[in-house]
């Protein structure tokens, strides 16, 4: 945690609460990103899997254009680094969303009511990702 502590500053600076900056991020930028992901994400999925009853095999965070994160059948969850640029909340919405996935491999019925059930607020953070997620994507140079 001291490195998330020492870096506090940067990612209030950067992170994005209510209107995401146009900034472009650096190479240095997505490391720290990254390095904060692990201290921070990665012990909300391992709550939330153990909540959820779901084995996850391996956690990773990469920086990904155009998708939050992803689920594979064999249990590997990728996580996009740039959720540190987003709320706690959206943060936690994304992560019970892809442990789903180890339940439910699509978007059916079924996987929305099991969302549901371990994050209710699921729809608000939808529509916080359709207001603000693609401009927080295209921070990342092509």
């Amino acid at each position: 945690m001291r490195f998330v502590d020492s870096q506090t500053g940067w990612i209030e600076r950067h992170r994005q609460k209510q209107v995401p900056s146009s900034e472009m991020l650096s190479f240095e930028d997505l490391k720290r990103l990254g390095d904060a992901s692990l201290l921070e994400i990665a012990p909300r999925v391992k709550y939330f899997a153990e909540l959820m009853q779901v084995r996850v095999r391996k956690v990773t965070f990469k920086v990904m254009k155009s998708r939050w994160g992803s689920c594979s059948s064999n249990g590997n969850i990728s996580l996009n680094v740039l959720l540190m640029l987003t709320p706690e909340k959206i943060r936690d919405a994304i992560v019970v969303h892809e442990l789903c996935h180890r339940i439910h491999m699509n978007h059916s019925r079924d996987f929305y009511l099991l969302w549901e059930k371990y994050f209710p607020e699921y729809r608000e953070c939808e529509q916080w990702l359709h207001s603000h997620g693609r401009e927080i994507l295209s921070r990342v140079y092509e």
